[in-house]
């Protein structure tokens, strides 16, 4: 990985006048932006349907494309609505992300296209988008589908559904045409629109650092299609879930929630799940984030009955055997490992033998220990470092919680004179640092305190509604950004 910078903040961010970014012109003036700011690159989160709370790590499907992401505008520009089709719609005057507000639009909206593109004749381009995302798109439509039918989860439908009878299936393919066909039709233009927010991001030389989760949700096409490959009792539940062990930031642990591979499966089709869904999210992006990279070592398990993450126990990892066939399988796009937190050697040494950058936080640091790795002094060079992730509060408010001993080493290592230069300065920090690529959240790059964190780990609600005011972003930041990338070779 070149020596380079970048900016973190997810295309949901991004200003909008429908309550929620997406695709659109506001996508290419952040693009513009980043090119006149010397980036190299743009770290967004996982680009799947989110969830009841918004997350974007919660979804129903590892293949389908967030529909809200969708532009409106271009909608317009590309006749798939029209003028008219906007009249009574709400516009947003606040640079806010509201969830309910977006989905109550857009459902409208793309249900409308729909319609209309149901009276003229197929497009070709979407007969192919069908047949070339047949493997993944049938199930996701006809999931959706009966989701939206029985309103409850796969595993409380009939159960001749469950099992995936193909009789029954084919029953309700019948039965329910026009709305599998829809679900089908909105991701043609999900991935219509991505495709063309790609190839702007070429005409920038911007490349695009996407995201995935270690897990997959329950309530997902990912089990329901692959229940052998997932550790679920007699009734189709988990036997296990997943989690973080207890700590000193986590006496009871973390309970994620997500159900356990069963690798024993895995191994005998070559992890084709895996394959498939790194093949996938590799062609999306040109660097992919794997969360939890620990879990390739060990990874925590909790017995589903469990209300916390008190009493699980770690099992050991697939290693190399699944890492070779990832690596494979993402070809042309690098990976960046999350190995945050309370790691073993063994985690360093499995990443390090296939030489993947891991990641370095500066919030971190500062624990009265001259070799805290998280100090830039102690970075190697195969590393990406963040001042915070998405993860993280914002540097302003992180400062304002800090004791004044934590503060005081904060001054006498970054030469910190007055709070007001802050960010700035840890900025710099950072980017002079020996690490390959070094990414600034857009909040810290502001700057204001009064800017939303986009999430809160442990807190389900509440989490992902930061949008960005571009009035917030003047020559002063570019100039300075700018500044930094040439002084120190990104």
């Amino acid at each position: 990985m070149d020596r380079a910078s970048g900016i973190l903040m997810h295309i949901s961010s991004l200003p909008s006048n429908y309550f929620i970014g997406s695709l659109g012109k506001e996508a290419e003036k952040f693009a513009s932006f980043l090119h006149d700011s010397g980036q190299k690159y743009w770290q967004i989160l996982p680009l799947n349907p989110i969830d009841a709370e918004n997350s974007p790590y919660s979804s129903s499907d590892s293949f389908a494309g967030n529909i809200y992401l969708i532009d409106i505008e271009k909608l317009v520009e590309d006749n798939f609505l029209e003028l008219v089709d906007l009249e009574e719609i709400p516009i947003s005057k606040m640079y806010i992300t509201d969830y309910k507000k977006a989905r109550e639009i857009k459902d409208k909206l793309l249900l409308i296209s729909y319609n209309k593109f149901k009276i003229r004749n197929k497009l070709d381009e979407y007969e192919e988008f069908v047949f070339e995302n047949k493997s993944w798109l049938n199930d996701y439509a006809l999931f959706m589908s009966l989701f939206d039918y029985f309103k409850k989860q796969w595993d409380e439908w009939p159960l001749p559904l469950v099992k995936r009878n193909k009789k029954t299936i084919l029953e309700y393919q019948e039965k329910l045409e026009k709305e599998i066909d829809y679900y089908k039709y909105v991701q043609y233009l999900f991935y219509k629109q991505y495709n063309d927010f790609k190839n702007m991001l070429k005409k920038y030389d911007i490349k695009l650092i996407g995201d995935i989760p270690m897990y997959v949700s329950y309530n997902s096409v990912d089990v329901w299609k692959n229940q052998k490959s997932f550790l679920l009792n007699q009734n189709r539940k988990p036997k296990y879930l997943s989690g973080a062990s207890p700590d000193s930031m986590s006496v009871k642990g973390q309970l994620w929630g997500n159900p356990i591979y069963d690798y024993n499966i895995m191994r005998k089709n070559n992890y084709k799940f895996w394959r498939n869904r790194i093949k996938h999210a590799s062609r999306l992006c040109d660097v992919l984030r794997i969360d939890h990279f620990r879990a390739f070592d060990s990874y925590y398990i909790i017995p589903s009955h469990n209300k916390d993450a008190s009493k699980g126990h770690y099992i050991k990892g697939e290693g190399k055997k699944l890492l070779d066939v990832i690596i494979k399988s993402a070809k042309n796009c690098e990976i960046i490992a999350e190995d945050l937190g309370d790691i073993p050697q063994s985690v360093m040494k499995l990443r390090n033998y296939y030489k993947i950058p891991g990641m370095k936080i500066l919030q971190f640091a500062f624990n009265n220990d001259s070799k805290n790795p998280y100090l830039p002094h102690n970075y190697e060079k195969n590393c990406v470092a963040y001042l915070g992730t998405h993860d993280n509060e914002i540097i302003s408010r992180w400062w304002n919680n800090l004791d004044n001993d934590t503060k005081r080493q904060v001054y006498s290592y970054s030469g910190i004179e007055t709070e007001h230069e802050l960010n700035r300065k840890l900025m710099k920090l950072l980017s002079r640092s020996n690490a390959s690529l070094v990414i600034f959240s857009i909040q810290d790059v502001i700057g204001d305190i009064n800017l939303k964190r986009m999430n809160t780990p442990g807190i389900a609600k509440g989490n992902w509604g930061f949008m960005l005011n571009p009035n917030l972003i003047d020559e002063s930041i570019i100039s300075y950004l700018s500044s930094l990338s040439k002084l120190f070779n990104r």
